[in-house]
C-alpha cells in the first residue's frame, strides 16, 4: 500500500494495513525496544489499519484509517509530538484526538507536520515564534489546505481555490519563520 524511508531505516504498510519495519533502530523508529538493528521486515504487532507513513532521519509516523496518529523514534527536537524531548518506541499522539481526524502525515529531517481537518500542524520544539520550549505542536492558519509534504528542513502546503492549486514552501516567509507569527494560533 504504501513504503517510506527515513536515514536508514525503511517502512512498508501491506495491502491489509499491516506496518513492517527494518533497518536502524536505534532510536526505536522501527517501533521496536531493545533491538539495535532490524535486519528484515519486521511487523509491528501492536499497530493495525494503517493506510499511511511517514519518516524523517531518525523517527516516524503512522496514521490509521480511523485518522489516528502514531508516533515513534527520535524525540530530541519533540517531532514526535508528545510536548517532551524523549525517544519513543510507539506511541499514539493524545493531541489529535477528539474529533481531529487526521487526513495527511509528513516527517522533515527532525520534525513532522500533520493535516487534520485543512488545519496544519507542526511537530517540534523549534517553532516559528518563542514559546515555551515544550510547546511542541503549532497550528499554522491557511485556507483551503489540499496537502501537505516535507523534505529535510522544508515543509510544502497545497492549497485549492476555486481554479487552482497554490504552492507554499513556508520557508519562503523568512529564513528564520520571523514573519510567521501571524499564521501561528
Amino acid at each position: 500500500q504504501c513504503i517510506c524511508a527515513g536515514h536508514s531505516h525503511s517502512i512498508v504498510v501491506d495491502v491489509h494495513g499491516r506496518a513492517f519495519s527494518f533497518g536502524n533502530n536505534e532510536y526505536f523508529q522501527c517501533g521496536f525496544e531493545n533491538e539495535e538493528i532490524i535486519q528484515q521486515p519486521k511487523c509491528i504487532t501492536s499497530l493495525y489499519g494503517i493506510c499511511a507513513v511517514a519518516a524523517g532521519d531518525n523517527h516516524t509516523l503512522f496514521l490509521t484509517m480511523t485518522g489516528e496518529v502514531y508516533s515513534c523514534g527520535d524525540n530530541r527536537d519533540g517531532q514526535l509530538g508528545h510536548n517532551d524531548l524523549l525517544n519513543r518506541s510507539l506511541s499514539k499522539l493524545d493531541f489529535f484526538e477528539n474529533n481531529m481526524s487526521v487526513s495527511q502525515i509528513a516527517c522533515g529531517k527532525s520534525h513532522s507536520i500533520v493535516l487534520s481537518k485543512g488545519d496544519v500542524y507542526r511537530l517540534s520544539k523549534y517553532t516559528y515564534t518563542i514559546f515555551s520550549k515544550f510547546m511542541i505542536t503549532k497550528k499554522v492558519l491557511f485556507d483551503k489546505v489540499k496537502s501537505i509534504a516535507s523534505i529535510d528542513f522544508e515543509d510544502y502546503i497545497v492549497m485549492q481555490n476555486d481554479k487552482e492549486n497554490n504552492y507554499i514552501n513556508m520557508r519562503d516567509f523568512d529564513d528564520n519563520y520571523d514573519h510567521f507569527d501571524d499564521y501561528i494560533t
